[in-house]
């Protein structure tokens, strides 16, 4: 039936609907990829390159996107009044695009804003291409319903192959292995829960809920095409459900049980009279206060507690919004001292509300919107296709106040189309005239010349992952993709290529153990500067500043072993790293680690004690909880004053915040309702030791500072609380 529909299209529309439905299939298999993927790192990589090597997938989905929003507009030319009265369906995403842009302008975090504008693109053409489409061809919703749900086999497939064979295989590549640490690789590896082509297994989760309605639609609809008996039916579907079930349980993510259990109930009852359904969304709400004092306590709860806190925060500062990115940043500023940093609120809600303002707060308004409109043109006594989507639709957007899943772009893409496939009242099909037609097409094709941007950026994506595989050589292996074991002694660790060794024994091939007479300083610069033409971004010079780094500890251990190198070369390497960082820091001012980096290569190159502890100063200003940066305090304070300086005052303040930081963990399992361990019962005590210690000498050399004094009161009466409730 769907084939007889499809052949009655003219080649042109063929091609387009083919194109549009090839690129759902593939959502949820290559573009899974999200901002924040947690991956272990081989080789000096930070987290800002690995997002720009999870955006190749995410720049190809976009350029896709806007070459079948042109090709729409092409194909079908002329618009309807009924088109005009449906337009509210692009609303919310209009409205996102431009929440963008208040705290856009302001924002340190350029990549981020950048990313998402591509992300929000993206999925605003891929579903306006729909939408058109299913408005002139309403036939064709069934089509393109069947690429989700083909997508959704192939997603349930692979995740029951990871299942049963992936996994294993990962650990016995992990033991074989040279290039691995065994013991932390392979537990990390079975540990590792069922996350299919999504990298993370609450995202695989996010799109199970997702397309559940959906599938169980298709699944029926096909039944019913060559079963008539009704029973049957009912059977093999649920035999048919059962691996995608399987699948959801798997993930074991609490967030999208929930999720999925609230949106059943509420879909359920949409059905049902009045009275009954209020009754169960009282029930319900009634059940999540009930839950709460035992909700509060679980560690996941507890942390996305912190991160509303500080979204709610930032946009008490900023009410038109920080900008997308910037809540890394203030995150840092205002967690709980020695809890794990966050690149994301992990919610759609607070990211929105947080980093985009008031405007964002409007964006996510004139989404719940869209609920309440596609409840309202429910059929009422029976179940309809509408029904089936508002499932998953539903599931998916509950969840996404507990998760990431507004920033997987697979997965949004899928949510936006399944929007745009909402069947609505049927109106006036009058067709507008043409002047009208063209200029709404002229504002589309606008649109969709934003394409050539979005090539620029793939062909400096190409040029920075060149530039990094050249740098690092075998760029970022991740436990869970271990697919190659090199057991070769003659194959570089990084680049797998024939290991070509002088006597300085480094990979030619990559040269992640360079030398001077192979990648200069200069080469490394020069090669930083072309791509930071392309794409001004301030990872380009942080990578850099680590290759050089890498270049010059080489150098240096071969000195040491008393093999003859190029000092001044050597010197360069360390002068070029730390320009480098300094021109990251001028492109990521509020980002404060960089700073420790760069206090770091200013102590390598014996730079002025004040400068050195004016960079450390800066850098836990804007990260106050960094271990890394306190105990470079105290060893550089030890260290100078030898030399005759005295940073008495900054070596306490550290020795205060590193006794806060170290409380976390406490902090932690009392607010979960754990019994202390008697090695944290005993932690507490010695922190009462030292702070006594430490207010004898805040009391003899600094009585008349009041910061000291405000942050060694803060920190003495957490301790006391703490032992109170022990």
């Amino acid at each position: 039936m769907v084939l007889n529909r499809f052949q009655d299209l003219k080649l042109a529309e063929r091609v387009l609907v083919l194109c549009i439905s090839l690129l759902l299939f593939f959502c949820p298999l290559y573009f899974g990829l999200n901002f924040g993927q947690n991956a272990v790192e081989l080789s000096p990589l930070d987290l800002f390159s690995w997002i720009y090597t999870s955006a190749w997938p995410l720049q190809i989905l976009t350029i896709a996107s806007l070459l079948c929003l042109i090709f729409t507009v092409v194909v079908y030319p002329q618009r309807s009044k009924n088109e005009l009265r449906q337009s509210y369906f692009l609303v919310p995403w209009f409205a996102l695009i431009l929440a963008l842009f208040p705290g856009g302008i302001r924002t340190t975090e350029k990549a981020f804003l950048n990313q998402y504008i591509s992300h929000v693109v993206m999925v605003f053409a891929l579903a306006l291409s729909v939408w058109i489409i299913v408005n002139q061809k309403p036939k064709m919703r069934l089509m393109f319903l069947g690429a989700i749900f083909c997508g959704s086999c192939k997603s349930i497939f692979n995740g029951l192959y990871q299942y049963f064979y992936g996994f294993q295989q990962n650990v016995q590549s992990i033991e074989q292995s040279s290039s691995v640490n065994l013991g932390d690789f392979k537990g990390r590896a079975q540990e590792t829960l069922l996350y299919a082509d999504f990298v993370l297994s609450n995202s695989y989760a996010a799109h199970l809920v997702l397309v559940f309605g959906v599938f169980l639609y298709m699944t029926r609809h096909i039944l019913n095409s060559f079963i008539a008996d009704n029973k049957r039916v009912l059977l093999w579907t649920v035999i048919f459900m059962m691996p995608l079930i399987s699948c959801l349980i798997l993930t074991r993510s609490r967030g999208a049980f929930v999720a999925f259990f609230i949106a059943t109930l509420i879909t359920l009852s949409l059905n049902l009279t009045n009275k009954k359904k209020y009754s169960i969304w009282l029930s319900v709400f009634l059940l999540s206060l009930v839950s709460l004092p035992t909700l509060s306590k679980i560690g996941s709860v507890i942390v996305r507690g912190e991160y509303a806190r500080v979204s709610l925060s930032m946009l008490s500062d900023k009410p038109l919004g920080a900008g997308i990115g910037e809540f890394r940043n203030d995150y840092l500023l205002g967690k709980i001292p020695g809890a794990e940093g966050a690149v994301l609120p992990h919610s759609m809600s607070m990211t929105l509300l947080g980093q985009c303002g008031i405007p964002g707060l409007l964006a996510f308004l004139l989404f719940m919107a869209s609920f309440i409109y596609i409840i309202r043109i429910l059929d009422k006594g029976k179940w309809t296709l509408n029904h089936f989507i508002l499932w998953g639709l539903l599931a998916w957007f509950i969840h996404a106040q507990l998760d990431f899943n507004f920033f997987i772009p697979g997965t949004l893409a899928t949510f936006a189309v399944m929007l745009a496939l909402i069947e609505r009242p049927k109106s006036d099909e009058q067709i507008l005239g043409k002047k009208t037609s063209t200029g709404i097409n002229i504002v589309i094709l606008c649109l969709s010349v934003s394409v050539f941007l979005f090539v620029k950026d793939m062909y400096s994506l190409h040029r920075f992952s060149l530039t990094h595989d050249k740098f690092f050589g075998g760029a970022l292996i991740d436990y869970r993709f271990a697919k190659v074991a090199n057991n070769d002694l003659s194959k570089c660790d990084y680049c797998l290529e024939e290991l070509q060794q002088d006597n300085l024994a480094y990979c030619v091939s990559c040269g992640v153990l360079g030398d001077p007479s192979f990648l200069s300083a200069e080469m490394i610069v020069k090669e930083c500067e072309v791509l930071d033409e392309l794409m001004e971004r301030p990872d380009i010079w942080k990578m850099a500043s680590k290759k050089l780094m890498i270049m010059y500890f080489r150098q240096k251990y071969l000195l040491e072993q008393g093999v003859a190198v190029d000092k001044v070369a050597m010197e360069q390497y360390l002068l070029e790293s730390e320009r480098s960082m300094e021109k990251a820091i001028k492109s990521e001012p509020r980002y404060g680690l960089n700073y420790l980096s760069l206090a770091e290569l200013q102590f390598q190159r014996k730079k002025s004690p004040q400068l050195v502890m004016s960079s450390l100063a800066d850098g836990l200003a804007l990260s106050p909880d960094s271990r890394r940066g306190h105990n470079m305090v105290l060893r550089y304070g030890d260290y100078y004053r030898r030399l005759g300086f005295d940073f008495k005052r900054q070596e306490l303040l550290s020795h205060i915040q590193l006794s806060e930081i170290s409380m976390a963990g406490i902090r932690f399992n009392l607010r979960q309702g754990r019994k202390l361990s008697e090695e944290q019962e005993k932690q507490l005590f010695e922190l009462s030791a030292k702070m006594k210690q430490l207010n004898l000498f805040l009391l003899r050399e600094f009585k008349d500072d009041e910061e000291l004094l405000g942050q060694y009161e803060k920190v003495t009466k957490l301790l006391e609380q703490l032992k109170e409730r022990v």
